[in-house]
């Protein structure tokens, strides 16, 4: 490999600790842990008239990006629909067993298909960059600007 190669590849996160590279002492990014979810809501208990999206988010994994000053957070869900890298707005509530369930963001209503508890590949590591770039906290938080 090059020096240019590995300047560019050493700039490309290989797992979630990686995207924030500032304000790290306030403003981390993990996945998380059912017992980090048990804590939202219940989806029958916070549905309205919205109906279920046609297709499933597979290999999906719930992440969590969170001050470390206070209890201040949101759940992100991310994996792949139709086959393309996706992640959520923030997640309102969620209905999970086995792995399958629903989830509730501010506007939608997705089905839940095979989970996932490994560390994300890259695809959709530069995905969650580029969605927070575009959701405009990636400057302040020191994440890779990734956009397509």
């Amino acid at each position: 490999m090059d020096a240019i190669a590995k300047n560019i590849a050493a700039l490309i996160p290989t797992c979630l600790d990686e995207i924030i590279t500032q304000n790290r002492d306030k403003t981390r990014l993990r996945l998380a842990v059912e017992d980090d979810f048990k804590s939202l809501p219940l989806l029958l208990d916070v549905i309205d008239s919205r109906t279920v999206k046609d297709n499933e988010i597979q290999d999906w994994r719930m992440i969590r990006l969170e001050s470390t000053t206070d209890d201040q957070g949101a759940f992100f869900m991310i994996g792949y629909r139709k086959e393309s890298v996706f992640i959520t707005s923030d997640v309102k509530s969620i209905e999970y067993k086995d792995g399958k369930g629903l989830v509730l963001t501010q506007n939608s209503l997705y089905r839940l298909g095979k989970r996932s508890d490994k560390e994300p590949e890259t695809g959709l590591l530069l995905h969650i960059c580029a969605s927070f770039w575009m959701w405009g906290f990636g400057g302040s938080l020191g994440i890779l600007h990734i956009f397509y």
